[in-house]
């Protein structure tokens, strides 16, 4: 993996583009809207790439459900970790410079809880220390370099950008 180093962070370059869980298990391939929101609902991992497009896998790397954040079986590759929401918040403070040097790297948008997509937003999973019961994502536009939210949707899509553990 490409690396890029801020302050005393090392962050991937790109976005997470896995299809298998740390052990090795599959994540399923979600591919219809209506596929997308019945892995939501029933709370199981899934995977897209955006517009359903394999070349933007390339480009932009996978968008994940909630579900296969808090799995168990872990995203992350070994040595890396979903940031917590204050080691992003950590970057800010830093300067949103920081922050979009790392996450605007990649314009390709972001997937909703209905399954359609969304143009001109990148959105990426934090994690909290209580293992993401409290949901966060960071999130950069044209119009907001940098924003925070909390959101009840864990049947979005959003990308993720891995830290080193």
């Amino acid at each position: 993996m490409k690396e890029l180093k801020i302050g005393e962070q090392i962050w991937t370059k790109q976005n997470l583009n896995v299809d298998t869980f740390r052990n090795g298990e599959p994540i399923p391939e979600v591919k219809t809207d209506e596929e997308w929101v019945k892995a939501g609902k029933e709370g199981k991992p899934a995977w897209c790439y955006y517009n359903n497009d394999p070349t933007n896998g390339e480009k932009f790397g996978k968008l994940y459900n909630l579900h296969a954040v808090i799995d168990a079986r872990e995203l992350a590759p070994q040595g890396w970790k979903i940031p917590k929401l204050q080691e992003l918040k950590c970057l800010e403070k830093l300067s949103s410079d920081s922050f979009l040097q790392i996450f605007s790297s990649s314009q390709g948008g972001s997937r909703r809880y209905d399954g359609k997509f969304e143009v001109d937003k990148n959105s990426y999973w934090t994690c909290t220390p209580d293992h993401c019961n409290d949901h966060w994502y960071a999130s950069t536009t044209v119009n907001y370099p940098i924003s925070f939210w909390k959101t009840d949707w864990s049947s979005n899509g959003f990308y993720i950008r891995c830290l080193k553990e």
